[in-house]
C-alpha cells in the first residue's frame, strides 16, 4: 500500500489532528473545568463543586487523549496491523511504519502524564480534607485513582519501564528516573482495589449517567490488568464479578454501540452536547478515506459478520474501495458518546482467562455469547487449548477494533507483535519499535531518563 501524497489535504488533516497536544507547568495547579483557568488546591478542594469540576477535567483530558482529534486509538490501530495511512503526513507515516522518532509530536508521553498530575493534584488536596463531604471525598479519590491507573497501564505497555509519579512536587518529578514495570504494575493494582473499596456500585454520582467511574468501572479495568499481567484466576474473577452483576447486557442492535447510557457501556467519555464525536473525522474525511482498514483486517472477517456489516462502512475514492471504522455513526452533536469500558470485553476477558486455566467449555461458551450476537455460528466445545486461544484472538480483533489500542497491545502482550509485524510491513519493521521512543523533549529536560534501545 503507498501512501498517496495531497499536499493541501494533508496540511488541513495535520492541522486537525496535532492541534490537540496538552501542556501544563509543574505547579501546584488543577484544572477546573468551568474555571476558565487553573487554581490553586487551597481553592480547588475548598467545596464540593470546584473539587467536583476539577475531577471532571480529568474525563475530559482522557476523552481528548484517547478519541479526540488527536487520537491515540487512531494512531494505535496504524501502528498495529489493522490500517494505514492513505496520505503522507509525517506523523501518520512513522506509526503506520513503526518508524517513530523521539522527536515525534504526537508521541503518547505528555498527555498521560497530564492526567496523572491532575489525579495526582487530586489525591493530595483530599488527604486530611475536611471540607467536603465525606462521600464527595470517596468518590473523587477512587476516580483519580482509577484514571491513574488507566494511565499508567497504558505508559507501562507503551514505553516499559517509566517515571512512577504519585506526587505533583516539582523537586521530585523533574528528576525522576524510570521505575521497573513490575513496580508500575504494582501501583495500577494499588490504585484500583482503592478504587473498588472507594466507589459506590451505582451512577447515582453521576445522576445516572455512565460518565463516572463507580465499583464495576474499576473491576473491569482491574480485569483487564490481571489480563494483562498473566494472572488468569484473578483476571477470571474480576471479569465474571462484572457480568455477573446484573448491571449491564450487550447491545442487541450492534447500530447503538455508541449511543449514550446503553445497556454494555460501563464508561463512556462525554462530549458537550455542542460537539460532534471527533472519531468519523480521525478514520475519514467524510468519503475522503484518511486511515482506512488493512485489506487484511477486513479479510479477516467471517461470512455474515454482522460486525463488518454495521461497524465499516465502504467508500469509493479515486477509483478504489476503501473500508473505514464506523463505530461511531455521526459527525454532527447528537446522541452518541465515546466508549471507553462496556461489557463484551469483560466476556472475552474471562473466555481468555478460562482457555489458559483449561476451563474449555467455559471459554467457549463466552466466545459464542460474543459470536452468536455478531450472527455467527457457535464455536464447537471439542476444540483444543491452542484453537480456543487463537479463537480468543480473533474475536478480540473482530470486536475490538479501534478502541483505544486493543490490538497493539494484545499482540505484544501474547508475543505475537514481532512475528505478524514481519510478515505485515517487512521493508519498515525492526524488532525494536515495540517499546515506543520517549520524546527527546523529555530526555533533554530530565537527565534521569534513558532512552529505549533502537532510538
Amino acid at each position: 500500500m503507498t501512501n498517496r501524497n495531497n499536499y493541501t489535504f494533508s496540511k488541513l488533516i495535520a492541522v486537525m489532528l496535532l492541534g490537540l497536544l496538552f501542556g501544563t507547568s509543574c505547579k501546584k495547579f488543577i484544572a477546573v473545568e468551568g474555571a476558565g483557568d487553573q487554581l490553586e488546591q487551597s481553592q480547588v478542594f475548598s467545596n464540593d463543586a470546584t473539587a467536583n469540576n476539577a475531577v471532571a477535567g480529568m474525563y475530559r483530558y482522557m476523552r481528548d487523549f484517547v478519541y479526540g482529534s488527536n487520537s491515540f486509538a487512531a494512531y494505535l490501530a496504524l501502528s498495529s496491523d489493522d490500517s494505514y495511512s492513505y496520505f503522507s503526513v509525517p506523523v501518520w507515516d512513522e506509526y503506520a511504519n513503526n518508524t517513530l522518532q523521539s522527536n515525534n509530536g504526537a508521541l503518547p508521553w505528555q498527555a498521560p502524564y497530564n492526567i496523572i498530575y491532575q489525579a495526582n493534584g487530586i489525591v493530595e488536596g483530599l488527604k486530611d480534607n475536611n471540607k467536603l463531604s465525606p462521600a464527595a471525598r470517596d468518590q473523587y479519590e477512587g476516580e483519580a485513582k482509577l484514571m491513574r491507573s488507566y494511565c499508567y497501564l497504558f505508559l507501562v505497555n507503551l514505553f516499559g519501564d517509566v517515571p512512577l509519579l504519585t506526587t505533583t512536587a516539582v523537586s521530585i518529578n523533574a528528576s525522576a528516573a524510570r521505575t521497573e514495570s513490575a513496580k508500575v504494575y504494582a501501583l495500577i493494582l494499588s490504585d484500583l482495589k482503592d478504587a473498588q473499596s472507594l466507589l459506590k456500585k451505582d451512577y447515582a454520582f453521576s445522576e445516572g449517567k455512565k460518565i463516572r467511574a463507580n465499583y464495576w468501572v474499576a473491576t473491569a479495568l482491574l480485569a483487564r490488568v490481571y489480563l494483562y499481567m498473566g494472572d488468569w484466576a484473578n483476571s477470571k474473577v474480576a471479569a465474571q464479578e462484572v457480568i455477573g452483576s446484573g448491571q449491564f447486557s450487550l447491545l442487541s442492535e450492534l447500530n447503538d454501540y455508541a449511543i449514550e447510557n446503553n445497556q454494555e457501556a460501563l464508561l463512556q467519555l462525554a462530549n458537550q452536547v455542542t460537539e460532534r464525536i471527533w472519531e468519523p473525522f480521525v478514520f475519514a474525511y467524510g468519503d475522503i478515506p484518511v486511515m482506512p482498514f488493512r485489506p487484511g483486517f477486513i479479510d479477516s472477517f467471517e461470512p455474515n459478520d454482522q460486525r463488518r456489516t454495521k461497524w465499516v462502512r465502504m467508500v469509493t475514492y479515486e477509483g478504489g474501495q476503501y473500508y473505514l471504522p464506523y463505530k461511531y455513526k455521526l459527525t454532527v452533536p447528537g446522541p452518541e458518546r465515546y466508549t471507553l469500558l462496556r461489557l463484551a470485553e469483560q466476556y472475552l476477558i474471562r473466555a481468555e482467562a478460562n482457555a489458559h486455566l483449561g476451563e474449555l467449555t467455559e471459554a467457549v461458551d463466552d466466545l459464542n455469547v460474543i459470536r452468536n450476537r455478531a450472527g455467527l455460528p457457535s464455536l464447537a466445545v471439542t476444540i483444543s487449548q491452542d484453537e480456543c486461544l487463537a479463537a480468543v484472538a480473533q474475536e478480540r480483533r473482530m470486536e475490538l477494533f479501534t478502541e483505544a489500542g486493543h490490538r497493539w497491545f494484545d499482540l505484544k502482550r501474547t508475543g505475537k507483535l514481532d512475528g505478524i509485524m514481519q510478515l505485515e510491513k517487512p521493508s519498515t519493521w525492526k524488532s525494536y519499535a515495540a517499546l515506543f521512543p520517549i520524546p527527546i523533549s523529555e530526555l533533554q529536560t530530565n537527565p534521569a531518563l534513558q532512552q529505549n534501545p533502537g532510538y
